[in-house]
């Protein structure tokens, strides 16, 4: 007796037991015909992608037939995409593995005469209790996909390399209307491979009928040296390799019941079965092959109570991070969730050209600019600050005036205003929002660190300060915990004071 076990995640773990006879051979078409009845029985609609963890075994999981059957259950719209894994060498110990030693304890304190015995102590050694299906036959997959039948229309490309790589990605492109593979070495790995399109699904076979598998009847020594060909021979070997087995039950009757005797009767007629079913080549199928399930993954719609129960279920992203803690408010900053920002929060954006090559501008948000739904956020105007240092972290932060012409009916011919500006999210890069400067201007010591810690960049005020003294090199923290730079600061209070001077004479 062969038994496979698999283990479903979807709100609750629900555990399944395949038993087959060793009749049937443990080849792609059984685990296909596993994975399909597993989709048949599933409760509630299907997701939209599917999550499969296979042993790394290229007789049974991990071939063209399986990787052909997944592609076909995306192509036919049941699952969006689906991921598949196969763990290392020497790291398989997984959870279905700890199901499997309590089938191996519970059996090594009681004996399993017969199949519904076997089946009554496996569902009662797991919890939760696992569903028992006996497999009498399988799909013959690849008689369906491999173009056995008519090699000239294959269903699937010659696939190669697949035992190098451990992670699987089979995804349905909708521009193209086409199911592509991809595949990348380890989980860790961050690029999926092939980069150009790797179609290993041709097309989906024209014939709706699938076959049974072919099933071997219990083989003799003498099996090796028969020729396959004489049909009646092969009978007779094979009846008489029943008989011997049918004698080894008859010695272990007296110590089974009428029920157990009865059970042996009817295997050992199926046996009958199987031989004539081999011999002449048809294999029947009781349950038909349909890519029809109970329900698919439910189509999305713009539901607004939809939408925030979605947000419910399935909360923002948060990220790991070291560190002092952060504040919900405070992390979203970090992380750049620019629709926390609100009118009058200063911000921080990168910038490529600037005439004094500072790395980054600062300005504070003036208005929101949203879509007409008001939860998108768009735009934003902002009033820009300037610094006449030629460091960023360090200079002095003004906000940024302009002088435009007057109203002819003015007294002054011009006048003063901000210089404002329309930021649309989609070309601008926002890397801090929602800081402060200090008293003077300046910005702290902490914002800084975060602007540096986003630019990926140590600034030369930074690098001098770890071999320095701060006051060597002309700079100071002020009562407000920033840095400045002395002779910068002096040259930009003499400006102010000039430009003040001059204001006051032109009145």
């Amino acid at each position: 007796m062969h038994l496979v076990g698999c283990l479903t995640y979807h709100t609750v773990v629900k555990p399944y037991v395949f038993l087959t006879y060793p009749n049937v051979h443990n080849d792609p078409n059984l685990t296909i015909t596993i994975m399909h009845r597993v989709l048949q029985s599933w409760n509630g609609p299907l997701p939209p992608v599917l999550y499969v963890q296979l042993d790394n075994t290229s007789r049974e999981n991990k071939n063209s037939s399986v990787f052909g059957y997944l592609s076909m259950l995306v192509q036919n719209g049941i699952f969006k995409k689906i991921k598949v894994n196969f763990l290392l060498v020497g790291h398989t110990h997984d959870h279905i593995d700890q199901m499997f030693s309590t089938f191996s304890k519970k059996l090594s304190r009681y004996d399993a005469f017969t199949l519904p015995v076997l089946s009554k102590l496996i569902s009662e050694a797991y919890t939760p209790k696992p569903e028992i299906m006996h497999l009498l036959e399988v799909y013959d997959f690849k008689r369906y996909a491999l173009g056995i039948d008519n090699d000239t229309n294959r269903v699937f490309a010659q696939l190669h390399n697949i035992s190098f790589n451990h992670v699987f990605l089979v995804k349905w492109v909708e521009i193209e209307n086409v199911t592509l593979l991809y595949a990348k070495q380890y989980s860790s790995s961050t690029q999926w491979e092939p980069h150009c399109e790797c179609r290993f699904l041709v097309q989906i076979p024209v014939s709706t009928i699938m076959h049974g598998a072919e099933q071997m009847p219990y083989e003799d020594r003498k099996m090796l040296v028969v020729d396959r060909d004489d049909q009646d021979q092969l009978r007779q070997i094979w009846m008489k390799s029943l008989e011997v087995k049918k004698k080894y039950i008859e010695h272990a009757k007296k110590y089974a019941g009428d029920q157990d005797v009865s059970w042996w009767d009817v295997f050992f007629h199926d046996q009958h079965k199987i031989i004539n079913s081999f011999l002449e080549g048809h294999w029947p199928l009781t349950i038909p092959f349909t890519w029809t399930f109970g329900k698919t993954y439910p189509t999305l719609c713009s539901d607004p109570l939809l939408d925030e129960l979605g947000r419910l279920i399935h909360p923002q992203q948060r990220d790991i991070y070291v560190g002092p803690r952060m504040s919900r408010e405070t992390e979203a900053r970090w992380h750049g969730n620019l629709q926390e920002i609100s009118v009058g929060s200063l911000i921080v954006t990168l910038v490529d050209d600037d005439e004094l090559g500072h790395p980054f501008w600062i300005a504070k948000v003036i208005e929101l600019i949203k879509d007409e739904s008001q939860t998108l956020l768009l735009s934003l105007k902002v009033h820009w600050y300037h610094t006449t240092s030629l460091n960023a972290f360090t200079g002095k932060y003004l906000l940024e005036m302009m002088s435009v012409a007057a109203p002819s009916n003015a007294k002054r011919k011009r006048k003063t205003v901000r210089r404002v500006s329309t930021l649309h999210l989609e070309e601008v890069d926002v890397i801090l929002y929602d800081f402060t400067l200090t008293k003077s201007g300046h910005l702290r010591k902490s914002t800084i660190a975060m602007i540096q810690e986003k630019l990926k960049v140590t600034s030369d005020i930074q690098t001098r300060s770890r071999t320095h003294n701060v006051a060597d090199v002309g700079l100071h923290l002020d009562e407000e915990d920033a840095l400045i730079n002395s002779s910068e600061e002096d040259d930009s209070s003499n400006m102010e004071t000039n430009n003040a001077s001059a204001s006051e004479s032109n009145d």
